[in-house]
């Protein structure tokens, strides 16, 4: 830079050192701002309702309703790769895998499924890689378990409308108390694909939402 011409060099060394210091700061400024447009832009393609303002100023609000009883495949007609992880559950005789990478999106962190009539509901968190499979009485419809945003790294789920810490299970707000609906948790189990069909061979799977591959142009 040419108005450093004239410096003794631990004068320029200095000088050096302060303008890697401010243009290290506008990087991570401008990191930040990319990440948070990021966030909103997944957001809105996902027609997900997004809060910029944040409880406590780590919470960033992410409402959704998540997925509501999605069609599942079977074994054979699933075509996934025995490699692929999933999350199996089984819940009156009747097993059911959850292949992992469904879950991947913002707007599909959580599926609120009915297995033999049975409420099932699977929330996993891809920051945290945090799973949890919830159960209610059966005959009663899906579980009251929605999406509430993430905090401090952590998903909130709202369970009958209280925001609960996903890892933990507790509320984020203690003085709210516990929600009225009271779910228990099924054991989660995280196997491949191979393993879990070897298991039980009578088994459906959820994929996620598979889009359309566009046609080929002929030559």
């Amino acid at each position: 830079m040419a108005w450093l011409t004239g410096f003794p060099p631990s004068r320029k060394r200095a000088a050096w050192r302060l303008v890697a210091c401010v243009l290290g700061v506008e990087a991570v400024a401008l990191a930040s701002i990319y990440g948070y447009e990021l966030v909103r832009l997944r957001v809105n393609q996902n027609g997900m309702t997004y809060n910029a303002t944040p409880a406590g100023s780590r919470w960033w609000k992410v409402e959704g309703e998540g997925i509501t009883r999605p069609p599942a495949l079977g074994a054979d007609e699933a075509g996934l790769d025995p490699n692929e992880e999933v999350i199996g559950v089984a819940v009156g005789g009747k097993a059911r895998a959850y292949r992992l990478r469904a879950f991947l999106d913002p707007s599909s962190h959580i599926v609120n499924d009915l297995i033999e009539q049975t409420p099932v509901s699977v929330a996993y968190c891809d920051i945290s890689d945090c799973t949890r499979v919830y159960t209610g009485p059966k005959g009663g419809g899906p579980l009251d378990i929605a999406q509430a945003g993430l905090r401090d790294g952590d998903m909130v789920v709202k369970i009958g409308g209280v925001p609960i810490s996903h890892k933990s299970g507790t509320p984020i707000d203690p003085t709210a108390g516990p929600p009225s609906a009271r779910y228990e948790l099924l054991p989660t189990t995280r196997m491949t694909w191979g393993e879990w069909r070897r298991l039980h061979p009578d088994t459906d799977v959820y994929v996620g939402e598979r889009k359309a591959r566009r046609p080929r142009s002929e030559p």
